[in-house]
Parts: structure tokens; C-alpha cells; sequence
């Protein structure tokens, strides 16, 4: 039976936290003398979303967790209306409404009463292996899926794939919204779309225009993770590169040649709340 291994981890000071994996093995970067507080229940990983009191735990199900009491209240598709089990992120919104996404199962809400499930049968998401939610300031829903990018407002779907706009690749894994709007969005280049080998896979959106950004590494493209801090720069979590920031028009890249990152594949980034 896989097994969560859910730590806190509480950090005196670090400039970022990144989520890396080396030769199938799990690697935090983390500095000196951490304390840690464990939770283990029967389910994996795979993301995590805060809460206030709570955290959501997302892997094979969703888990509930009380970050004071340990006290955890479990949710799949044989007890709730979750529609599948993999879950691969999760988000709220300023409601406090929890989206879900899911490998395979789509798009879920969840009010804490009732669940609406969105798959590409009754609804216009495009693929329903979903990686990233992001939401903006007009509360409109981005979604990042296999089959290119979505954004719902109320009921209005609008689908944005390669073969209408400028998106370097269709399986779409990472998303951000800075300060002034603009969506960023982070994909993986597939080798059969060899006309964006040249691009990396960040592109920017402002609601009208599309930045495309060329690739900083040689033959590695892929975005897996992308943040923005409290100074506007954006964080670029890559497959392979290591880790970038863009600060206006200037690149810096650390990778395991250059700095103490210790892996080059950068799986996700977070800021915590004093925008470390």
C-alpha cells in the first residue's frame, strides 16, 4: 500500500522552497537545523493546498487534515462525489471554494456540500488530465490541461490551444497571474512539434497579447513550475535546466554547475509568506 508522508516544515531562512526529483528519489532543498512535524495516512502526494486551520492533501484521493489536531477526513470516488482518485492539484478560490484536478477525471469544485465535476464531455475543457488552476482578478478559472488551456467565467468557456494561438505546446503544466493580470503559463514541448523546439515553454498572456520567450538551455524547453515574488519577478521551474528567473528582460539560471540547487529538474515552487 503506498503511504502519505505529509511533513510541515518550518524554516528559519531560505530563498526558495523547490520540489525536485533526482533519479526517481524525493529532494527538498532546505536549509540547516529544520523542524519537522510528520502525518501519514494511506495515500500519496501530490499536491498540497492551505486552508487557514486545514491543509487539503491531494494524491490517490483527497485527505482533509487539521494542521493542530492531525485529525484527517478522507475523500475518493467510493465516499463523495470526487469522480477519480489521482489527483494532480489542487487551488481555492477567494470563496473558499477547492477546485481539483485530476489525471484522467477532469475538473472538480468543492463548497464543502455540493460537488460540480467539468470532463471534456459536458463542459469545454479541453483535456481532462488536468496539471495547474489559476484564478484572476475578474474570478475567472484558467486551466491547464493536456489538451491546451482553458478559461472559465460563469458558464463561458474559452479553449486556447496551438492551433489558434501562440501556446509553445498544448500539454500545459504550470500557471501564474503577476501583479498587473497577465497570465503566465508553463508548458512541456513535446519532440513532434519540432517548430517550437527553438521556444522555451513559458509564454505570457495580457488579454490581448502573447510574449513567447526563447528557450535560455539547449534542447530543454519544458516548464514545469512557475511563481511570481513580491518584486514581479517570475520563478521558472524547468525539466532538466534547473531553475530561472526572469527580472524584466533578464534571465539568471541556477543549476546544479552554478549553484547548490541539487537537482536540475524543478517540479514546483512556493513562496512563503514573507515572499522568500
Amino acid at each position: 500500500m503506498k503511504h502519505l508522508h505529509l511533513s510541515i516544515y518550518r524554516i528559519v531562512t531560505v530563498k526558495f522552497l523547490l520540489a525536485m526529483t533526482a533519479l526517481s528519489q524525493p529532494v527538498i532543498a532546505k536549509t540547516p537545523n529544520p523542524e519537522w512535524i510528520n502525518f501519514t495516512s494511506g495515500t500519496g502526494v501530490n499536491a498540497i493546498c492551505d486552508a487557514g486551520e486545514y491543509v487539503w492533501v491531494g494524491g490517490t484521493g483527497l485527505t482533509k487534515l487539521h494542521k493542530k489536531t492531525g485529525a484527517m477526513v478522507y475523500y475518493n470516488k467510493a465516499n463523495s462525489g470526487l469522480p477519480h482518485n489521482h489527483i494532480s492539484t489542487l487551488n481555492r478560490d477567494s470563496d473558499g471554494t477547492l477546485w481539483i484536478g485530476m489525471n484522467r477525471g477532469g475538473l472538480a469544485k468543492f463548497d464543502g456540500d455540493t460537488w460540480t465535476v467539468y470532463t471534456t464531455e459536458n463542459s469545454g475543457l479541453p483535456g481532462d488530465v488536468v496539471n495547474a488552476i489559476a484564478f484572476d482578478k475578474q474570478k475567472s478559472i484558467w486551466i491547464g490541461t493536456s489538451g491546451g488551456l482553458a478559461m472559465l467565467n460563469g458558464t463561458n468557456w474559452i479553449e486556447y490551444n496551438r492551433e489558434n494561438y501562440p501556446l509553445p505546446d498544448d500539454d500545459v503544466r504550470a500557471l501564474a497571474i503577476d501583479s498587473s493580470g497577465a497570465l503566465w503559463v508553463g508548458c512541456k514541448i513535446h519532440w513532434w512539434h519540432s517548430d517550437s523546439l527553438l521556444l522555451s515553454g513559458l509564454v505570457k498572456f495580457d488579454g490581448e497579447n502573447w510574449t513567447t520567450y526563447e528557450a535560455q538551455y539547449p534542447n530543454r524547453p519544458d516548464v514545469f513550475a512557475v511563481t511570481i515574488d513580491a518584486d514581479g519577478s517570475t520563478w521558472i521551474g524547468t525539466g532538466g535546466a534547473g531553475l530561472a528567473r526572469l527580472v524584466g528582460e533578464n534571465w539568471i539560471t541556477y543549476n546544479t554547475d552554478n549553484s547548490d540547487i541539487p537537482d536540475n529538474y524543478v517540479y514546483d515552487l512556493a513562496l512563503d509568506p514573507q515572499g522568500n
